[in-house]
Parts: C-alpha cells; sequence; structure tokens
C-alpha cells in the first residue's frame, strides 16, 4: 500500500491553510465592517452640563438628572456612568430617549439608581458619539 507523495501532501497542506485564511479574513471584515457602522465618530464634537447645578440628585425616587447641551453633532442614546465610592463603575441609559441635534439643550433622567448618595462619588454622561462625553462632576 502506498501513501500519497510528499509534494502533492505539501500542495493539500498549503491549499487547506489558504482556504482557511480567506474564510477568516472574510468573517474579520464582517465583523469590523458591521462594529465600524454602528459607531459613531464626532470629530470635534462636545457634551456639556448646561450649568454647573448639574448632575443632580432626585431624592424622590432616587435617580439622577442632568441637562446638557450638544455642540458639533447630533447625538443620542445617553448614558450616565455613575463612579461609586469603591471605584466601581455602574451604566445607567437615559430613559427620555433624547436626541439632541447640533447646538441644542436637553433634560436626560436615569432610572432610580439602586446606590445611596452617599456612595456615589462622581456622574458623567456618554453619548452614542465615540469618545464624546460630559466631564466628571459630583452630584448637586
Amino acid at each position: 500500500m502506498r501513501g500519497i507523495s510528499p509534494l502533492i501532501a505539501s500542495i493539500l497542506l498549503i491549499a487547506l491553510t489558504m482556504t482557511i485564511a480567506v474564510i477568516l479574513a472574510n468573517w474579520a471584515t464582517g465583523i469590523t465592517q458591521q462594529t465600524l457602522a454602528t459607531t459613531q465618530r464626532c470629530i470635534g464634537a462636545r457634551l456639556e452640563y448646561t450649568t454647573a447645578d448639574y448632575p443632580k440628585w432626585n431624592p424622590s425616587d432616587g435617580s439622577i438628572v442632568a441637562v446638557i447641551t450638544s455642540y458639533g453633532a447630533t447625538m443620542g442614546k445617553f448614558k450616565f456612568e455613575i463612579l461609586l465610592t469603591n471605584d466601581t463603575i455602574l451604566v445607567f441609559p437615559d430613559k427620555t430617549n433624547l436626541i439632541l441635534a447640533s447646538g441644542s439643550t436637553g433634560t436626560v433622567m436615569s432610572d432610580p439608581i439602586l446606590v445611596s448618595r452617599d456612595n456615589i462619588r462622581m456622574v458623567r454622561i456618554t453619548s452614542n458619539c465615540t469618545d464624546v462625553k460630559t466631564t466628571w462632576e459630583s452630584l448637586k
């Protein structure tokens, strides 16, 4: 009984390797394109609290409220990042589903935070724009 020649075995291994490489490259390209399509970059845009009175703790239900202004881009999908005193960060979505055009001002509100106000060190708000967020601020 004879096996296949070393030359043919080498050619088959190279062909198999190239096939796997093409499949992986197509998969990685698809994932990258999908990620880039859902991520909005807003170069030069910024998000700011409208006054120094925000973010505010709402004692009636334990939520956080802020009035913010968008500059340089339309933004939405706001989230509250809450830094606790133990350095844990909690993330809560804006329950108003606000969308702000550039230069517009609006109010965002979190769901009730199930943490004591005393355990919250700082808060900032992020948007659907990559790297566009308010500064970290203490609750007012």
